[in-house]
């Protein structure tokens, strides 16, 4: 990625998401965030492959780390004008930091929705 050979770094990206469900490992939402953020932000700008790698993600992990992967999709549907997906998303985010009892984290969400408006 730092190399910006971007083509190489989604490979190793998908590589690293296959070999975890290889191996019977949970796949970590820190490599989905990343692959996101390079479509997103690099490559693959204009299509919905930054959406549905975090769609993916969802389907993949469970617990916890669907927070992270929540707000991150929120924060793509808010960025694109559409509220009400943005919301959904964060809510969602706020119920997994509520089931954790993560105040902090809730308040994250909280701030995330107050920020979309009515």
């Amino acid at each position: 990625f730092t190399l910006k050979d971007y083509a190489k770094a989604e490979m190793d990206y998908l590589q690293a998401i296959d070999t975890d469900a290889l191996d019977g490992s949970t796949a970590s939402a820190i490599t989905f965030l990343a692959l996101h953020d390079l479509y997103r932000y690099q490559y693959k700008q204009n299509t919905t492959a930054a959406v549905d790698i975090l769609e993916t993600a969802l389907e993949r992990i469970q617990g916890p780390q669907q927070y992270d992967i929540h707000m991150k999709l929120g924060e793509y549907y808010a960025s694109k004008g559409e509220s009400a997906d943005a919301r959904a998303s964060y809510q969602a985010a706020r119920t997994i930091a509520q089931q954790e009892g993560n105040q902090r984290l809730v308040q994250q969400a909280d701030e995330a929705i107050q920020s979309l408006g009515q």
